[in-house]
């Protein structure tokens, strides 16, 4: 099986590398040999300049962490040949429609592929003809305020670091008597 992760999962293995959890699952697999990991250049340039110009992330990832984690996933992943031409917009973020077309270049030559997407977009029926791909599964971490608020409660979490919408969110946290932190 091949994967190509996005730069977010990266930046979370990043943030807290011995947590466990999902995002160290996924790092635990893929070191244990259970998939092949895909970079492309454009995904490595962006978790480079994500943690280098995101001023809360350039104060908790080292330079130094920086460089070992991308020289490790540069020796240990498949790069992914560039894509030259113009990437259709075919999500409600163009700017991650990138991820979809490297993850399509990243099965070319394995002979019969299944492509899946798995995005909170799939609710729709047309999601898999719009994105391009075979099956597309509803999945969705979105919430709106009402269950945030309700989520951080529950968890009663040490820290919470809002990395989506407004400043106000994680002041509103504080509020509470969470430790809350934008990473925007």
């Amino acid at each position: 099986m091949r994967v190509l992760i996005d730069t977010n999962v990266l930046i979370s293995m990043l943030l807290r590398p011995s947590e466990d959890g999902s995002v160290r699952a996924v790092f635990r697999a893929f070191t244990a040999g259970r998939f092949m990991l895909l970079i492309s250049k454009k995904l490595n340039d962006e978790l480079t300049e994500t943690v280098r110009t995101k001023f809360r992330l350039s104060k908790r990832v080292t330079e130094e962490q920086l460089t070992d984690f991308t020289t490790l996933l540069n020796q240990t992943a498949e790069l992914i040949d560039e894509i030259e031409d113009t990437i259709p917009t075919v999500t409600r973020e163009p700017d991650d429609d990138y991820v979809l077309a490297y993850a399509l270049v990243g099965s070319a030559g394995l002979g019969p592929t299944v492509s899946i997407a798995v995005t909170g977009w799939a609710q729709d029926e047309s999601a898999k003809y719009r994105l391009g791909v075979d099956h597309a599964l509803p999945l969705s971490d979105h919430a709106d305020f009402d269950q945030l608020i309700e989520t951080v409660r529950r968890v009663a979490p040490q820290e919470v670091y809002c990395t989506h919408g407004p400043d106000e969110f994680a002041e509103h946290l504080r509020d509470l008597g969470f430790n809350a932190q934008p990473l925007n």
